[in-house]
């Protein structure tokens, strides 16, 4: 099993390199400019990162997704390229951002499960992040 880690937010990596192996990128659009708080960055693709790190003819077992909203824009192509056949994902986990505006949330909400069901993902988990996100706004979901 290899396991493999990617967070923009942290320069100086704790872990384990005989447990995971790190990367400092971002997901989202490739080249698009992003800012986080303090953090700006181009971010990359999954197929791009797959295809750096020569998996693109891989199984993913899981993917865990905390993207600080990026999800409403990676996941539809995630999605397609698994409807199409063209990625297989057993598990993804993902953490949903909400937004300002409920008529917003809902609406890239609605997309993205529209996404998830064509690729038929379904979810066999989920719960409110209390954490972060004001105890409410967020919701981590599991999908197979």
């Amino acid at each position: 099993c290899e396991t493999f880690t990617f967070d923009l937010t942290v320069t100086d990596f704790l872990g384990s390199p005989n447990i995971t192996t790190f990367y400092p990128w971002g997901l989202g659009r490739d080249g698009e400019q992003r800012t986080l708080g303090n953090y700006t960055w181009k971010s990359k693709s999954l197929a791009t990162i797959m295809k750096i790190l020569e998996h693109s003819n891989r199984k993913l077992d899981i993917l865990k997704i905390d993207c600080e909203g990026c999800e409403y824009e990676v996941m539809p192509t995630v999605f397609d390229a698994i409807s199409k056949g063209e990625l297989e994902i057993d598990q993804i986990q993902i953490k949903l951002h909400s937004f300002p505006s409920p008529r917003q949330s809902f609406k890239f909400a609605s997309q993205f499960f529209e996404a998830a069901d064509k690729a038929n993902m379904r979810i066999f988990h989920k719960e409110h992040d209390s954490w972060s996100c004001d105890g409410f706004r967020c919701v981590e979901y599991a999908l197979v």
